[in-house]
């Protein structure tokens, strides 16, 4: 069912964009553990630490990256939703029972 939906024509940039971010949330951290561990933080006394706290930061980049690209995107319903009640629907008291 999920797989059939990103699979249509409308949702394909989507798609693209969700494989992207998670290929990069798959790689970038790992390398940017390794590259600090053995390159920036190899002299300090837990190079560990700082090289977790680092992949840490590069994971929080890439998930606010894709945030901000997910909502940057146009909506392709724009004038589409009409709202029956101007105030919004109607919930609570002054709902209109239909049973």
């Amino acid at each position: 069912m999920g797989y059939d939906l990103l699979m249509k024509p409308e949702n394909r940039d989507v798609a693209q964009k969700l494989g992207v971010a998670t290929g990069l949330m798959f790689t970038i951290p790992i390398l940017v553990f390794y590259a600090c561990l053995n390159f920036v933080f190899h002299e300090k006394d837990e190079p560990t630490m700082w090289a977790g706290g680092a992949a840490v930061i590069a994971t929080n980049i890439i998930v606010g990256g894709y945030v901000v690209s997910a909502f940057s995107e146009e909506d392709d319903f724009d004038g589409e939703i009409e709202s029956k009640d101007a105030n919004g629907p109607r919930v609570g008291a002054f709902k209109t029972r239909t049973d």
